[in-house]
Order: C-alpha cells, then sequence, then structure tokens
C-alpha cells in the first residue's frame, strides 16, 4: 500500500528574518524603519515568493530581487532550481509607522503544488519614554 503525501509533508520550509545575519525569531521584535533580510530557510532547487503583507517594503537600492520581474516593493520572486540556491533573501526596510512585519508566500520545486509556511510576523519595538521622576523636599516653611 503507498500512500501519497502533499509537499509540505515532505518538507517543511519555514521564513527567516535576519538582522545583520543574526535570525531573529518569528514572533519577536523590530526597529522601526530597520534594514532586514528576508529568506526562506532552504531554498536549494526551489523557486519561492515573498510578500510583506502588513507593512514594509523590500530595498530594491542593491539591484531588488526581481530581475524581469518586477511585482512592486511587498513582493519578491526568488530561485531558479536549474541554477541551484539562492538562499541569500532579499534586503528589506522595515515600517516606521509601527505596524506589523508580515512575511508571507509559498515555494515549489519548479513546477508543481505550491506549498505556503507560516507566516513570519514580526511587531515594532516600543520603547517606554523616559520618564524622570523629581522628589522636592521641604526643609521649612515658605515665606
Amino acid at each position: 500500500m503507498s500512500f501519497l503525501l502533499p509537499a509540505r509533508a515532505l518538507r517543511h520550509r519555514y521564513w527567516v528574518v535576519e538582522r545583520d545575519g543574526v535570525e531573529v525569531a518569528c514572533g519577536g521584535e523590530y526597529v522601526p524603519g530597520e534594514r532586514l533580510n528576508a529568506r526562506i530557510d532552504d531554498a536549494s532547487n526551489i523557486r519561492y515568493v515573498m510578500e510583506l503583507t502588513a507593512g514594509g517594503t523590500f530595498d530594491q537600492s542593491d539591484g531588488g530581487c526581481f530581475g524581469d520581474n518586477v511585482c512592486g516593493e511587498s513582493r519578491c520572486a526568488k530561485g531558479d532550481p536549474t541554477r541551484g540556491s539562492d538562499g541569500t533573501g532579499q534586503a528589506l526596510i522595515a515600517p516606521t509607522d509601527g505596524s506589523d512585519l508580515v512575511v508571507h508566500g509559498g515555494w515549489a520545486p519548479s513546477f508543481g503544488a505550491v506549498s505556503i509556511p507560516d507566516d513570519c510576523v514580526l511587531t515594532a519595538l516600543v520603547e517606554e519614554p523616559c520618564v524622570s521622576s523629581f522628589l522636592f523636599f521641604s526643609t521649612g516653611s515658605v515665606a
């Protein structure tokens, strides 16, 4: 008896967001306006598309990720199974308005079923305002 498994069950891939080459855990925080890198964990012999669904833009100042397939600043197509892995990902600029940064997309080995990894969501780091406390002591009466 043979069982057919969906592509997702054969190989689970996931989105990676990095800050200066160090992975930022999904569910973590970003600094508004900072430059990050997004990629799939293993780009071996696949094509993948990423989309920033809530905020942020892919940084195209370094040539972008599109080649001839310009899809706008929120989408990025990567990989070509005939040329091997493209695991470098793509630089992005995090939202400046405090909205969530959501990396969404799918991958497929050349032609065939598309697998959709879980979204990777980062929230804006909110710095608490610095409030100084001053204590005033009275050592006598006010004249």
